[in-house]
C-alpha cells in the first residue's frame, strides 16, 4: 500500500478556490534549481479541524481480475475509465 493508490476527494471545490487565493495573497518559499525545476514549499488544503472530508478510497488493486463465476472473458482493465493512466487509455505499448 502506497500513498499513490489513495485517492482523495474534495467534497466542497471552494477548499480549491480558498487554497488560490491564498497562493496570490501570500506566495509559498520556492527555490529555482534551474529553468527546468523550482521545488515548492507545502500549503496545507483545507482546515484540519474539518471533518467534512469523505474518507480516502484505495482505488489501485494492482493485478485483480474478474473471476469466471461474473461470466466475463478477456477482461484485463481493472481501474475505472476516469482513473487509469492515458497510456492505458489509449493502448499504447
Amino acid at each position: 500500500l502506497r500513498s499513490d493508490n489513495i485517492m482523495l476527494f474534495i467534497a466542497d471545490e471552494s477548499a480549491l478556490d480558498n487554497f488560490s487565493q491564498a497562493e496570490i495573497r501570500d506566495p509559498v518559499r520556492r527555490k529555482i534549481i534551474n529553468e527546468m525545476r523550482t521545488v515548492y514549499t507545502s500549503r496545507a488544503l483545507r482546515d484540519s479541524t474539518e471533518n467534512n472530508w469523505p474518507p480516502p478510497v484505495l482505488c489501485d488493486f494492482g493485478k485483480a481480475r474478474i473471476e469466471k463465476t461474473h461470466k466475463v472473458i478477456n477482461f484485463s482493465e481493472v481501474q475505472p475509465h476516469i482513473y487509469r493512466a492515458w497510456e492505458v487509455s489509449f493502448m499504447m505499448p
